[in-house]
């Protein structure tokens, strides 16, 4: 992106400059063929102009491949996602609110970088923007108390739209359904902790659970 850029002022240059000879050469005003020095400053601003433009945004896309991802470098890239920050209505939740708000936007850009570097296949951009588009149409249109916990609220339903519309088996979990899901899968264990069996009628101690008071 970075060299297009720098070809297309390029070439605009060396069109500018085939009118410059041929003005030269009808009015024989400049010589040697050498074009005015407002013309090249002019120039000279363009080019430096669309290689740090370009090299800015290159700059960004590197960033989100490799992780280190802030929100505001996320929405450089893909300035659609700026409605993510649009959702939060801030006015009737106190002077904390400025806070909380960033931690969940900073929060989305490392959900959206991590998706793009860990999903099973090469995962286009615009999937991950198309869910948190339809997220922000919820969540807009849920009910969501505005209490200490509005913005994670708010956030967590953007997030999940933006991972669950991937595959049937992708979802963005908070920290407690995180938990429920531990337990359900390794499961909790009560009383002294003693792994028992029936045999012959009999109740057999087979083994002590760790952990356990047993």
């Amino acid at each position: 992106m970075l060299v297009v850029c720098a070809l297309t002022t390029l070439h605009g240059i060396s069109k500018a400059a085939k009118g410059i000879e041929l003005y030269r050469v009808s009015r024989n005003t400049w010589r040697m063929g050498l074009l005015p020095p407002a013309f090249l400053i002019a120039a000279s601003f363009a080019l430096i102009f669309q290689l740090v433009a370009c090299g800015s945004i290159e700059g960004d896309r590197d960033v989100i491949r490799r992780g280190h991802l802030s929100f505001e470098k996320l929405v450089r890239v893909h300035p659609e996602l700026i409605s993510v920050a649009n959702i939060f209505d801030e006015t009737s939740l106190g002077p904390q609110v400025p806070d909380e708000h960033l931690q969940q936007l900073a929060l989305f850009a490392k959900v959206f970088g991590l998706a793009q570097r860990e999903y099973v296949e090469i995962l286009l951009p615009e999937r991950l923007i198309t869910g948190a588009l339809n997220g922000i149409k919820t969540a807009q249109i849920t009910e969501l108390q505005p209490d200490v916990n509005y913005f994670r609220n708010m956030m967590t339903v953007v997030l999940q739209h933006m991972i669950s519309d991937l595959d049937a088996h992708s979802d963005y979990l908070t920290p407690a359904d995180y938990e429920q899901i531990q337990v359900r899968t390794r499961g909790e264990f009560g009383g002294i902790g003693l792994e028992m069996t029936m045999e012959h009628g009999l109740v057999k101690c087979i083994t002590s659970i760790e952990d356990t008071p047993a």
